[in-house]
């Protein structure tokens, strides 16, 4: 009996510290696929940073407005006080 108690313990003491070392590169790996989309973009108007001067009155299209632009495509995200995923549409 004693025998069946420690290797049942061995086992689990083995996956604890199997999930302990690969669960942070797993989350990692995860983590780095999520944030290739946040890599700057370049829009009609260019650059938001290199143009986001140019939100004034006169300007008011997505191409001339890097605001208006920007804020152009929130209705694919939000409607009618709703959250869509446009990625499921």
């Amino acid at each position: 009996m004693k025998m069946n108690q420690h290797s049942w313990l061995q086992r689990v003491l083995i996956s604890v510290s199997v999930a302990v070392v690969t669960l942070p590169i797993a989350i990692q790996g995860a983590q780095a696929k999520t944030t290739d989309n946040l890599m700057p973009h370049e829009a009609a108007y260019g650059y938001f940073i290199d143009h986001y001067r140019q939100n004034v009155t006169g300007h008011t299209t997505p191409q001339n407005n890097p605001v208006v632009g920007e804020m152009s495509t929130f209705s694919t995200y939000w409607s009618n006080g709703q959250a869509h995923d446009p990625r499921h549409s």
